[in-house]
């Protein structure tokens, strides 16, 4: 699955300015609402650091206790009231049990074991759950009595194998001209190289829960996602971790009552004046916190949040760097925990479509899966779209499935937790990465004093964590 902070920020009139343009029109003055101008700020609001981190999940928080550990001074500026990102947890009143309904399991990994080491969240094999899914058609409710599929990766591991350049913790470095394999929809791909029977496993795969159609879906992210890491550890006893508590949370608990009064929770950015590419000297950003607005300086901005060209808007883009990010597109993915769902308990249902024609991938809007949990009656889900839906929408779609399924009225259907982690993945579209998209991205890092990491770089946790330590040393190097 995909592992994120998603921040929302307060739009304003943003332009794609000339290369000079380093803040809005009328934000160094005091009148203005958000004003980069420290002189319209008491000390007290003035915050001054190393580093800002925008985003406080895998990435961002990565990043911040790596940072501390190298002696700069941090601030994590998060939407959230809480750090973790796609990494939720719930706990049952009755039962006090937590209840993870993001980011189930890590890749046991020297990287990923020193993570949680540092923060003191011990860690135990995962153990996935008993026993085979009840594969059904969400959206007829209709079971797939006898449904079976190929979970041989040899061939397609052939063809991975063949782009080193893909193996996680790298980001993209592609050569030029970019492989055309690469470049196709994956589902051209799986049928060039014969490798349709594979399309439901790798679709089903949890590495993939935000990808959208995966047939349409350029063949270089997904398989940059399913990775022959992913394909030999993910779901396998041992080779993959949990936390000992039972609550994936923990350890960004952890993180979080370290960092202290350095992360700044339900606060966004609202302007920023960044130095124009080719200067030197601080960028200053504004965010607006529960107890007004305050104006942070900062030497570097490592932005870890999603990259949406909303996103960015505060930060003033130049030229170069709305050039880049103007072209990415994103899908949605949503999860949560219910009950009341009419479903028998201890069953987990699967979505699998019940014609052949799609190699019985589920197209469109979609439940991916319900999962009983430990907890009698709780269920947990992951839903995805190609593009980013309302959440009244997808809450409405879940209790339509939920009563074909159940073939009964979803009366007392409940969401106990539900996250809304739009945007789902971020891609550049084929035309794109043929005319070399990832180096113009690439050029970016360090450019106006700001850094890039996050889902759009890297798909796992473990990934994230190693890419996000090379972009802290290059920042100091």
């Amino acid at each position: 699955m995909a592992i994120l902070s998603i921040l929302t920020y307060t739009v304003l009139a943003a332009s794609s300015a000339a290369v000079v343009s380093a803040s809005p029109a009328g934000a160094t003055t005091c009148s203005s609402t958000a004003s980069v101008n420290p002189t319209c700020y008491s000390s007290a609001d003035i915050i001054e650091r190393d580093v800002a981190i925008i985003g406080g999940g895998s990435s961002g928080t990565y990043a911040a206790i790596a940072l501390k550990d190298l002696g700069k001074s941090v601030v994590v500026v998060e939407k959230q009231n809480k750090m973790g990102g796609h990494v939720l947890s719930y706990h049952d009143p009755t039962t006090g049990m937590p209840l993870n309904y993001g980011v189930r399991l890590f890749e046991n990994t020297t990287v990923t074991n020193a993570f949680f080491k540092r923060l003191n969240s011990p860690m135990q094999p995962y153990q996935p759950p008993p026993g085979a899914p009840t594969y059904a058609d969400f959206k007829t409710g209709q079971i797939l009595k006898n449904f079976t599929f190929s979970k041989d990766f040899t061939a397609y591991l052939q063809e991975f194998d063949k782009y080193p350049y893909l193996n996680p913790g790298q980001g993209y470095h592609l050569p030029n001209p970019v492989p055309e394999d690469l470049a196709l929809p994956f589902g051209d791909f799986l049928k060039k190289h014969n490798l349709l029977d594979v399309a439901y496993a790798s679709w089903s795969n949890p590495s993939l829960g935000d990808i959208g159609n995966v047939f349409q879906t350029p063949a270089l992210y997904v398989m940059r996602t399913l990775t022959r890491a992913v394909l030999t550890q993910e779901g396998t006893a041992g080779k993959t971790l949990e936390s000992v508590t039972g609550d994936n949370h923990v350890a960004w608990d952890h993180a979080q009552a370290e960092l202290g009064s350095n992360v700044l929770l339900s606060t966004t950015v609202i302007a920023a004046s960044r130095p124009a590419g080719g200067s030197t000297g601080s960028s200053y950003l504004v965010v607006k916190t529960p107890t007004g607005n305050k104006l942070i300086k900062a030497a570097k901005i490592l932005f870890s949040a999603a990259q949406s060209t909303d996103n960015l808007k505060p930060f003033f883009l130049d030229r170069k760097e709305s050039a880049v990010f103007s072209k990415l597109q994103y899908t949605g993915f949503y999860s949560g925990l219910v009950n009341g769902t009419g479903l028998p308990n201890n069953v987990a249902y699967q979505n699998a479509a019940t014609s052949a024609d799609t190699e019985h991938v589920p197209l469109g809007p979609k439940v991916l899966h319900f999962y009983p949990s430990e907890v009698a009656g709780i269920f947990s889900f992951w839903y995805e779209s190609d593009t980013p839906l309302d959440d009244a929408t997808v809450k409405s779609d879940i209790a339509a499935t939920l009563e074909k399924l159940a073939n009964s009225p979803a009366n007392n259907l409940n969401f106990l937790a539900y996250a809304n982690h739009c945007p789902g993945i971020l891609y550049a579209p084929l035309t794109e990465i043929e005319s070399g998209f990832w180096d113009k991205m690439n050029s970016l890092q360090g450019y106006r004093n700001t850094f890039y990491t996050g889902l759009l770089f890297e798909q796992s946790a473990s990934g994230l964590w190693a890419f996000t330590k090379d972009r802290i040393h290059d920042m100091f190097a």
